[in-house]
């Protein structure tokens, strides 16, 4: 018994760190790879003003590397992972508010803190520690596997369905009553033309 929960405990370890190492990029990665010409338009910025923001975050995260791998080392990873994914969930909730072009590249330099300074080298140190001595490569090829086939499932899903669902106007209930009343009409000349056809045949 004492084994079967053993498992289970690493089992949920590793899916949560593969869930925690793919959801941690959703916001500097997939929002704008996904829904790159919305989000150009809700954020009134053109492709250029995007790609400063994504290099400030690309700067800054290069920075972080360097000194994620002491921090990591120096304080306890639950509480690294945790701050880095709810640090990153508030520079969502800023996000939500519709900032300025220099308040998107703050905030993408901001997400190079939290998912590389805080977050990048603690995973891959807690990877380590899930695998072991002798399961390192299974340890790794879990987690890239499991954030891999998270992403093609976000990639999968289009939403230019729902986007065109959303933007077309809806029918106008006065051609609906019209179609309606035309259909019956048809119905009911079918219905009476066999009626038709027998007086003919009796005269």
């Amino acid at each position: 018994m004492l084994v079967t929960d053993t498992k289970w405990q690493r089992g949920l370890v590793i899916f949560s760190l593969i869930c925690a190492g793919e959801a941690i990029f959703t916001l500097p990665y997939h929002v704008t790879r996904f829904f790159r010409p919305t989000f150009l338009e809700v954020f009134n910025l053109t492709a250029t003003e995007l790609g400063v923001a994504q290099s400030a975050y690309g700067v800054i995260a290069m920075v972080a590397y360097f000194f994620g791998g002491p921090l990591a080392d120096r304080f306890e990873p639950r509480l690294l992972l945790a701050s880095s994914l709810w640090a990153t969930a508030l520079g969502g909730v800023y996000l939500a508010s519709f900032p300025d072009v220099f308040g998107v590249m703050l905030v993408w330099g901001f997400f190079g803190l939290t998912s590389i300074l805080l977050f990048w080298a603690t995973l891959i140190k807690v990877t380590r520690a899930w695998g072991g001595h002798d399961q390192q490569g299974m340890a790794y090829g879990l987690l890239d596997f499991g954030r891999g086939l998270i992403a093609a499932v976000l990639a999968s899903v289009d939403p230019e369905p729902v986007r065109k669902a959303r933007s077309s106007p809806p029918k106008p209930l006065a051609s609906m009553d019209t179609s309606k009343k035309a259909r019956k009409a048809r119905e009911t000349k079918m219905a009476k033309a066999p009626s038709r056809l027998k007086r003919r045949s009796a005269a």
